[in-house]
C-alpha cells in the first residue's frame, strides 16, 4: 500500500508537468532562457546578423530533473554563413533540434533551413527571413501507465489501458518566416523583430488525425547601449503568442570587455504569461577570442515550485564566429552577442 501511495504521488506530479508542458509545447514548442543566442531559432530573419563569416552554435537545456527521474532535454544546434555585398547582405542557415520529454515518453526532431536578406535604406537595416523543413514526433505509448491499468487490491498495473492513439509516430512539413529592423542612435543599437510560425498550418497526427498546429507568432525587441568602451548593456523582452496561450521573456545582459580578446557576460530576466510567473533567470559567461559561452539557470516560481525546490531549468550555449572574409563593416561589441 505504501509502495502503491508512493506511485500515485509520484505519478500526479509528473501528470501536472506533463499538462503544463504540454500546454507549453502548444504555446511555443521548444523554448530557451537564452532565446537570444540562436538566430535561426527565434527569427528567420535574424539569419546571418552577427560580426563574422560562419557562425556555430549549440545550446542545451535540461528542465525538471528536481522532480522526475528522466527529465526534459532539449538540444540545438545551427550553422549560419553570410555573403555580404557592400551594404546588403544574403545569408544561409540550417538547424537541427532534438527534444526529449522522457517523462512523458515523447521525442521531437526537426531539420529546418533558413535564408534571410538584409537591405539597407539610409540609416535603417532591414531583414526579411524564409524558413522550411521537416520535423518528426514519437510518442512511446508503451511506457505509459493509466488508472484504468491499476489492480487496486493487488497493487498491479498490468491490466489493460483502454486508450488508443490514431498514430505513434508523425513527420510533418513546415514554414515559418519573420522580418527584423535595426538601427543605431549614438552610442546604441535598437532592433526589433517579429516572426510567424506554422504557416502552413501542418498536421499533428500523433493525438489526433484532424488536429493542425496553430500559427504562432513571436515579437523580440532589444537595445544594445554602450555605456562605456568597456561595458554593454542590453535590455530584452520576447514575446510568445499562439491560439489562447502566450508567453514572455524580459530581463537585460551585460558585457563587460577585460580587453580586446576576453570579456565577461552577466544577466538576469523573468519568464511569465497573462496568468502566472514561471521562472527566474540568472545568467553568466565568458567572451574569448571568437568563442562564447554562457550558463544560465532557471529558479522557478510557479505553483510547482514547492517540489523542484524552486528549481525548475540549466541551459548551456556555446558560439563560436570565424572572422568576416569581406571587407568589415563598422560594428559595436554587443553585436557578437
Amino acid at each position: 500500500m505504501v509502495n502503491y501511495l508512493k506511485r500515485l504521488a509520484r505519478g500526479t506530479v509528473l501528470m501536472a508537468i506533463f499538462s503544463i508542458y504540454t500546454c507549453s509545447v502548444k504555446a511555443q514548442d521548444l523554448h530557451l532562457s537564452q532565446y537570444y543566442t540562436n538566430n535561426q531559432f527565434l527569427n528567420p530573419a535574424w539569419t546571418g546578423n552577427y560580426d563574422g563569416d560562419l557562425r556555430f552554435t549549440a545550446n542545451n537545456r535540461t528542465q525538471w530533473w528536481q522532480i522526475a527521474s528522466a527529465p526534459i532535454q532539449t538540444n540545438m544546434f545551427a550553422i549560419e554563413k553570410k555573403i555580404p555585398d557592400f551594404s546588403n547582405e544574403l545569408s544561409f542557415g540550417v538547424i537541427f533540434m532534438d527534444d526529449r520529454a522522457n517523462m512523458a515518453y515523447l521525442r521531437t526532431h526537426a531539420a529546418l533551413f533558413s535564408i534571410s536578406y538584409q537591405l539597407k535604406v539610409g540609416q535603417n537595416l532591414f531583414r526579411l527571413g524564409a524558413q522550411g523543413g521537416m520535423t518528426a514526433r514519437r510518442y512511446d505509448f508503451a511506457g505509459q501507465t493509466y488508472p484504468d491499468q491499476w489492480n487496486y487490491a493487488q497493487g498491479d498495473y498490468s491490466g489493460s489501458h483502454g486508450e488508443t492513439f490514431e498514430r505513434y509516430r508523425n513527420m510533418l512539413g513546415d514554414f515559418n518566416a519573420g522580418a527584423g529592423w535595426i538601427r543605431t542612435f549614438g552610442n546604441t543599437k535598437v532592433s526589433a523583430g517579429y516572426a510567424v510560425f506554422n504557416i502552413i498550418r501542418p498536421e499533428d497526427a500523433i493525438f489526433s488525425l484532424n488536429r493542425r498546429l496553430p500559427l504562432k507568432h513571436s515579437f523580440n525587441a532589444e537595445a544594445a547601449i554602450n555605456t562605456s568602451s568597456k561595458l554593454c548593456v542590453t535590455p530584452h523582452i520576447f514575446y510568445m503568442h499562439t491560439a489562447r496561450a502566450m508567453s514572455f521573456i524580459a530581463g537585460t545582459r551585460a558585457l563587460y570587455q577585460l580587453n580586446d580578446e576576453t570579456g565577461i557576460i552577466l544577466g538576469g530576466g523573468f519568464r511569465g504569461s497573462d496568468t502566472n510567473g514561471d521562472a527566474v533567470i540568472g545568467t553568466a559567461g565568458f567572451l574569448y577570442g571568437r568563442l562564447q559561452f554562457a550558463f544560465s539557470y532557471d529558479i522557478n516560481v510557479s505553483l510547482l515550485s514547492k517540489h523542484s525546490g524552486h528549481r525548475s531549468a540549466a541551459e548551456f550555449s556555446i558560439i563560436y564566429t570565424t572572422p568576416g572574409i569581406y571587407p568589415s563593416k563598422k560594428t559595436i561589441p554587443c553585436h557578437r552577442y
